[in-house]
């Protein structure tokens, strides 16, 4: 199965790179492949190992023939130069290993599921690989039935412990024939590698397309707006952790409306949309729009109607 292949690489990638500069030989990497895996490492099959951990991940493991010994290129930069690189050779390898050993940590680590993570992630990264199509059935929101459709699985993008898929489809009445479109995995019942090929742009890149966006909603050619937030000490503490958007930036400090001392004012460029105005509403009287008058008022509105439903029973 591809999971478990993609299981196989990581294992080997970490096998090599916990060796550190001292390296390891090809023997003691066949030694543990039995002991993990319960099967034999033909030197063939290390190979295609090898070669396939630095397609997918960028990873070069290299072999000094002084000692016969492999190491992995620049290993105290491996997981650091490439978010997306990091991200996906550090879920996997925790995965790995709390797999292997459920039974010794039982009850001693606390994981969030990912409702998409596990089911089609990799079928996406497969046909992505390949560039190929899939036909998936997409069960959106906002329809009772489920939909059909042929896709180009453009990107991957994670938001809020769910993955998306960026693809593009054909749909009539559309001047270039084919749009982007964003599917929630979750939400996929079943989905197809298909023999047809397509092709992706060299200078296609998912950040770029979603560089005005406000969570897993794409833009479609609109324009984003200044927003002007101004939040407690406290609220902006957690700000300067955990950004709301790539875009923030800090302004210099400011009189909070509640008088806590200096507060702090944080700017974005932003295509505003339900979920930001959510994320504003969350932060309650830590933070207050400032600019534009538009979300103010929508903040505020939305606001006063959760308020509104719990009526003469709500008390200070």
């Amino acid at each position: 199965m591809v999971t478990e292949l993609i299981q196989k690489y990581i294992w080997l990638y970490d096998r090599i790179l916990n060796a550190g500069d001292a390296g390891i030989t090809f023997r003691e990497i066949a030694s543990a492949y039995g002991s993990r895996w319960r099967e034999s490492l033909q030197r063939r099959t290390f190979i295609n190992y090898r070669e396939a951990v630095q397609d997918l991940f960028g990873v070069v493991i290299l072999c000094n023939r002084a000692d016969n010994r492999y190491r992995v290129k620049f290993a105290s930069d491996a997981s650091d130069n490439d978010r997306t690189k990091s991200w996906l050779i550090n879920t996997f390898t925790v995965n790995n290993m709390l797999s292997l050993r459920d039974h010794q940590l039982s009850g001693r680590v606390s994981v969030e599921d990912v409702p998409s993570g596990h089911r089609w992630l990799t079928v996406v990264l497969e046909a992505m690989g390949m560039g190929r199509k899939l036909r998936i059935t997409h069960r959106s929101y906002t329809k009772s039935v489920p939909d059909e459709r042929i896709v180009s699985p453009y990107g991957l993008k994670e938001d809020d412990r769910r993955w998306y898929m960026l693809a593009k489809r054909n749909e009539p009445g559309q001047p270039s024939g084919e749009v982007f479109r964003v599917y929630g995995l979750d939400r996929v019942l079943s989905m197809e590698i298909l023999p047809e090929a397509f092709t992706v742009p060299e200078d296609f890149d998912i950040d770029y397309e979603f560089r005005n966006s406000y969570g897993p909603f794409y833009t479609y050619g609109e324009q984003p707006q200044k927003v002007v937030l101004r939040v407690s000490q406290w609220q902006a503490r957690y700000l300067r952790d955990l950004p709301l958007h790539h875009s923030q930036e800090e302004l210099p400090d400011c009189k909070t409306a509640d008088g806590d001392g200096n507060g702090v004012l944080f700017s974005f460029r932003v295509v505003v949309n339900a979920q930001f105005v959510n994320d504003i509403c969350r932060m309650g009287k830590e933070a207050e729009v400032i600019s534009p008058q538009s979300l103010r008022d929508e903040v505020r509105n939305t606001l006063a109607s959760a308020l509104a439903q719990y009526g003469d029973n709500f008390q200070k």
